[in-house]
């Protein structure tokens, strides 16, 4: 094993030895005439040596500079700076074979950064100049008389193309950018340059920089953003990747162009106007698009879609350009070649995948495309992925021909459980879905099961003062998740009071009308004037009639004639049905109802609270016939005491319910189990004080006002919205005995709140 090893190491070393004696340097040099420096160097760049004897009795210097690998349509120079590695004020050599195919050498001053390289004499003598140009060597010989001061300096040295006997200027990148140093005549050393060193750690860190940023993570965050949000699981997974990937693009990127700037602050008279100007029009692109993520506005937002279109323009041009620019550095700084060749392959690798997972989503999305179409599809565009979720996918077939497949009893069945907001966005479908949700017979199948117990409903918010006439649009139905997406609207005719809500209209009054108004289609109308000046009003919808109706209660005394008593509460009633021309007179009513946010209705009843009067003492909730527009007293079990506790009305899951405060500073809500009948009320929810967090104090205590809430509505869950004292939302699980705070997108500052059954029912 030992002679093997040996064996095979012998011919390495031999070939090594042979490679290493192969290699050039200033020490196996020679020269005509058997010429013998002292000293030698092997410069850093461009395949130069230096070869000097310094003879300090006479002060002077016999130097030969060496360019081997070169032609004889260039020209060589080295020469001396005292004010540092660069070329203004070098002192130098130059040597050029002319047309007569004669090495010819001269000595030139550069004064400028732009010299004319004619012959001109030096800082010092240089009594004998002469140069040699043979095997694509040239050689100078000089012998210089200098002073001490040049002993310790820098050296620059220099190569570029001959024209008709004319010196062209030298290239502006590569080794050419690099051939400076310094040198010691006394001690013989000699090397490259640190401010040279410097600048190509800085060009090369400035390389690295932008590659990676612009050339290698902005396309990954493009690829990232367009092939996984075909996936749902990836949701919004994809979205804070992309977010992560172009934003780490950005910052590295904004080094690199920083590094790009200092650069070329510290080369006056190197102007690299292509690559300068691509990377200046890069970094102002790629800012526009991170601001422009500040103002991404929501996907269903009307100007989505011209958003999408600029993002996707400008994130596109900032990749080519970035890879154009990036060919543009290499060109610049000229590396070695695999450099650029592993950037290719880089470039290479990220199309392959591009490409495979182009085809690979375009399958995906076809095959879930015939699949839904298959099992779920109601047309071309848009398929029921689940009971109330919709997604639009776009067909070249159209929707009406798939249309005509289905039966209309599905079809108009699949369309009433959209949410309403899902509803009217699909009227834009096409003029055959326009038709169907404007009919009579889907918006009536719509309300229906929108009220019903298995929806959950709307909740309309109305703006503080002074602002009366802004109002936000929460859809409890559309949106299962945690935060609830608030959607502001304004009808011209909805100000002043809100009234009430009933089978999907709202009722407003002010000082000097009051209009009726559907806020999804923006439709209104406004009502007669009332004869005399108006009092409490409600606002119902007949189920027998399908009318729509106002009521306008006027509070009346009548003193008897034989005493000072006052007599029961009397309250004038008017009605207008929506439809007609004027306000009919119902007569008098003998109560005094309570002027509050506690009107709802129930089973085709308007019911309203009644203040106590001298005779009736335990009639406190009346309801109202909205068919035969009549009064009648709601009879209460003897266990349900409300004559001298504080109490509202709330419907919950269809049912009439009295929210009542409790001696816990809670809430006590009995249920009418069965309407109008007495012994089916039930005390079904006990819940217990509550108060935000921001407003409990640092030692435990609860403030005294923590009992002023009030029941609002209840979700098909079972969860139970409950209104505190400051206009402050609680969601509350009755099963758990739980409280959580519904959290909505958007800020949510409102004056009056009234819950609503979206519809897309005409006026």
């Amino acid at each position: 094993m030992d002679r093997t090893w040996k064996l095979f190491l012998l011919p390495c070393l031999l070939l090594s030895f042979l490679a290493s004696s192969s290699a050039q340097t200033c020490n196996s040099q020679r020269f005509p005439d058997n010429r013998q420096y002292a000293n030698c160097a092997d410069l850093s760049a461009l395949n130069c040596y230096l070869h000097w004897t310094h003879d300090q009795a006479a002060g002077t210097l016999d130097v030969a500079f060496r360019h081997t690998g070169t032609t004889d349509s260039r020209w060589s120079a080295w020469g001396l700076n005292p004010s540092g590695p660069r070329m203004q004020n070098t002192q130098a050599l130059v040597a050029f074979v002319n047309s007569s195919g004669v090495a010819n050498a001269f000595t030139t001053s550069i004064d400028t950064m732009s010299p004319s390289m004619q012959p001109s004499p030096l800082s010092f003598e240089v009594p004998t100049l002469s140069a040699r140009f043979e095997n694509n060597e040239m050689t100078i010989f000089a012998v210089m008389r200098v002073s001490d001061s040049w002993l310790s300096t820098s050296q620059v040295w220099q190569e570029g193309p001959v024209s008709n006997g004319q010196l062209g200027i030298h290239p502006l990148s590569g080794d050419n950018v690099r051939s400076a140093g310094s040198v010691n005549f006394l001690t013989g050393q000699s090397g490259g340059s640190s401010s040279a060193g410097s600048r190509t750690r800085r060009r090369n860190v400035h390389g690295v920089l932008n590659t990676v940023s612009w050339g290698i993570l902005m396309p990954l965050g493009a690829i990232t953003a367009r092939y996984m949000k075909v996936f749902k699981s990836a949701d919004p997974a994809w979205f804070y990747l992309h977010v992560a990937c172009q934003t780490s693009a950005y910052a590295v990127g904004v080094a690199g162009w920083a590094t790009g700037i200092n650069l070329g602050s510290d080369s006056p008279g190197v102007t690299r106007n292509p690559h300068r100007n691509i990377g200046i029009a890069l970094f102002c692109l790629a800012t526009l698009q991170v601001f422009a993520l500040l103002l991404r506005p929501n996907k269903d937002h009307k100007y989505r879609l011209y958003w999408n279109i600029y993002h996707h323009s400008v994130g596109y041009t900032v990749i080519i350009l970035s890879i154009v620019n990036i060919f543009e550095g290499f060109d610049i700084l000229q590396p070695e070649d695999h450099w650029e060749r592993i950037y290719i392959g880089i470039l290479i690798f990220l199309g392959v995948v591009a490409t495979l997972l182009e085809a690979f989503t375009w399958f995906v999305v076809l095959r879930r495309n015939k699949s839904d179409k298959h099992s779920h599809s109601i047309n071309g565009r848009i398929s029921l992925l689940s009971r109330d979720r919709w997604v639009f996918l776009y067909s070249p077939n159209g929707p009406t021909r798939r249309m005509d497949r289905l039966p209309r009893d599905v079809v108009l069945d699949i369309l009433s459980r959209l949410p309403v907001t899902t509803l009217a966005q699909s009227k834009s479908v096409c003029r055959s879905w326009r038709g169907i949700i404007q009919g009579s017979i889907l918006l009536d199948k719509h309300l229906l099961r929108m009220s019903g117990p298995e929806n959950d409903p709307c909740i309309i918010f109305q703006s503080p003062p002074p602002i009366l006439d802004h109002y936000y649009f929460v859809d409890f139905a559309a949106y299962s998740g945690r935060y609830k997406r608030l959607k502001s609207f304004w009808v011209s005719t909805m100000h002043g009071k809100l009234v009430a809500s009933s089978n999907g209209l709202l009722c407003f009054c002010s000082s000097s009308a009051i209009h009726i108004c559907n806020p999804l289609t923006k439709q209104s109308v406004e009502l007669p004037k009332l004869p005399s000046e108006s009092g409490m009003l409600g606002f119902g919808f007949s189920p027998t009639t399908k009318e729509y109706k106002v009521l306008d209660i006027i509070y009346q005394r009548k003193r008897l004639s034989s005493d000072s008593h006052l007599a029961p509460f009397q309250s004038k009633v008017q009605i207008f049905t929506l439809g007609d021309s004027q306000w009919r007179s119902l007569g008098m009513a003998p109560y005094q109802f309570i002027d509050r946010q506690s009107q709802v209705t129930v089973s085709g009843r308007l019911h309203l609270i009644s203040q106590p009067g001298e005779v009736r003492m335990k009639d406190r909730i009346i309801s109202f016939d909205l068919t035969a527009e009549q009064f009648q007293a709601v009879p209460l079990a003897d266990h349900v005491t409300l004559d001298r506790r504080f109490f509202e009305l709330v419907a919950l899951r269809g049912h009439l319910c009295v929210a009542a405060s409790n001696a816990s500073c809670g809430l006590d809500i009995w249920v009418m189990k069965e309407y109008n009948v007495k012994e089916s009320w039930v005390k079904e929810f006990i819940i217990g004080g509550y108060l935000p967090k921001e407003l409990r104090s640092t030692n435990g205590r609860i403030p005294f006002f923590k009992s002023d809430f009030s029941a609002v509505c209840s979700f098909k869950g079972g969860k139970i919205l409950l209104k505190l004292w400051r206009n402050d939302l609680v969601l509350y699980d009755p099963v758990h005995e739980k409280f959580e705070d519904p959290m909505f997108e958007g800020a949510l500052q409102w004056h009056e709140m009234v819950v609503h059954v979206g519809s897309l029912v005409s006026i």
